[in-house]
């Protein structure tokens, strides 16, 4: 039987952390519709925007800095294997979920359903609203934060998430009310 945890991330997860961010991105945000054309090449591009060692050290210092009181980050690890992460912020105007993923090949498998439960309990949902941004067609996770109270909001469009094409990650801010039932 399968032993799954979460725990708060260290900076010895920042390896894992930046490879399951490369898969996230390359299963998820690739997309070609007639409104949209986001490509493989454009995410490869923005993951690969610093060198290896600069991005792992970044994530390093990240977690290194972060305070457990506005600023935290848990690992989700299966059978001694981190495989996927969230990171989430709070302050007195506003609590948030600012990544949360899952290696492609664990999808469906409680991970995400994991780091959800220690999410919402560090940002106290019973008192505060929560919020998250999700890409305005990535339905698989649209529905998972649906599941866990969260309703559709304002449209966003963030130049700072620009690709090399040009194109942008439409985006949707999704909103859990305090004491939403999940």
């Amino acid at each position: 039987m399968s032993q799954l945890s979460v725990r708060e991330a260290i900076p010895e997860d920042a390896a894992r952390f930046l490879e399951i961010n490369g898969a996230a991105w390359l299963a998820t945000y690739p997309v070609e519709r007639n409104d949209l054309v986001i490509t493989r090449e454009d995410i490869l591009s923005r993951l690969n925007e610093n060198p290896r060692e600069i991005r792992l050290e970044n994530w390093r210092k990240r977690l290194e800095s972060m305070d457990d009181t506005s600023t935290i980050a848990f690992a989700c690890e299966l059978d001694g294997l981190v495989v996927g992460y969230c990171v989430l912020t709070k302050s007195d105007a506003e609590r948030s979920i600012k990544q949360m993923y899952v290696l492609p090949e664990y999808h469906n498998k409680g991970i995400g359903s994991a780091l959800m439960m220690k999410a919402l309990e560090w940002l106290e949902v019973a008192t505060h609203d929560a919020a998250v941004n999700v890409a305005s067609y990535n339905e698989n996770a649209i529905k998972f934060y649906e599941k866990a109270g969260f309703v559709k909001g304002r449209e966003i469009i963030d130049p700072i998430g620009e690709l090399p094409s040009g194109a942008i990650i439409p985006e949707i801010e999704m909103i859990r009310k305090a004491g939403g039932i999940v």
